[in-house]
């Protein structure tokens, strides 16, 4: 458990487009408000809440004590490049099913605050990437907390990929593309295209290749704090890079994508009803006949 200063000041940030995500934000509000707990939203929900919004620049999470998302693991996602920077806690409500990464359910909501309030939690330090892209002679960086994933778009061709770890040559894998994953994002994409599901807090990073025209090119495992690089080979209009699912860059030929582990943690706070086991089992529907 973490005991931490008293928490003061909230920023709330809520799935777009969500009415369901609307009122629950307005019941939050409300409960926080009777605490004498000062809220603070991003920019569309504070008009449709008539609230304070988060101030301008990348300082406006800053001056927070907690940060709590409400919606899913996309949401929570969609957030990580702006808070990661701070070291303020994160509460991720899923509003929908249970999430990996938003492990607490709204039955669980209002029991997990209080303790959080009193400080008494739990905290998860997830690791993430540092994605940097080459091309034109400049570079554009990006921070990830589940995959970077480099594949082709619809009914282009097989991509060759060059693949260097610690600048030693491993392969060049000719497929869909690669998926490149912390250990948080071992349950994303990656899981999907064969790779292992590793715990959050081993060390490490996760290569898996996407329906490899080889088939002996299988996923590995590698040490954290290994620099991957990986540079398209191949002359092709039609690759793209996506992070955690967010974000898109489009990737041309010779482009080099450089991924290592930043300094930067997600200070994400866990649940107390459900451990990261318990989480698998209910979405994998381990253990149930069928898989049911």
């Amino acid at each position: 458990m973490v005991k931490s200063k008293k928490i003061t000041r909230v920023a709330i940030i809520s799935k777009r487009n969500s009415k369901k995500a609307l009122s629950h934000a307005k019941e939050l509000h409300k409960w926080l408000s009777m605490r004498n707990i000062s809220c603070f939203f991003e920019e569309n929900l504070a008009k449709a809440l008539k609230a304070r919004p988060l101030s301008e620049g990348r300082e406006r999470f800053g001056g927070v004590d907690l940060i709590i998302t409400l919606g899913g693991d996309g949401t929570l996602l969609s957030t990580v490049k702006h808070v990661v920077d701070f070291s303020v806690p994160v509460f991720g409500i899923n509003i929908g099913t249970l999430g990996f990464l938003t492990e607490i359910t709204l039955k669980g909501m209002y029991p997990d605050l209080e303790r959080v309030l009193r400080g008494d939690y739990r905290l998860s330090p997830r690791t993430t990437f540092s994605a940097r892209i080459r091309h034109d002679g400049k570079s554009n960086e990006y921070i990830v907390l589940n995959d970077v994933v480099i594949n082709k778009r619809a009914l282009a061709r097989i991509i060759r990929l060059e693949l260097t770890i610690n600048d030693m040559l491993v392969t060049t894998y000719q497929s869909d593309g690669l998926i490149i994953s912390t250990p948080t994002g071992s349950t994303a994409y990656s899981l999907s295209a064969g790779g292992p599901i590793i715990y959050p807090s081993v060390d490490c990073i996760v290569i898996s290749p996407i329906c490899s025209h080889t088939l002996t090119h299988r996923p590995i495992i590698v040490p954290g704090g290994s620099v991957i690089k990986v540079k398209l080979t191949s002359k092709s209009d039609d690759v793209q890079l996506t992070l955690d699912g967010q974000v898109s860059d489009r990737l041309e030929y010779q482009n080099e994508v450089i991924i290592k582990q930043s300094h930067k943690k997600l200070k994400l706070i866990q649940s107390f009803e459900k451990d990261y086991f318990e989480i698998l089992r209910t979405k994998l529907h381990w253990g149930k006949r069928g898989g049911k």
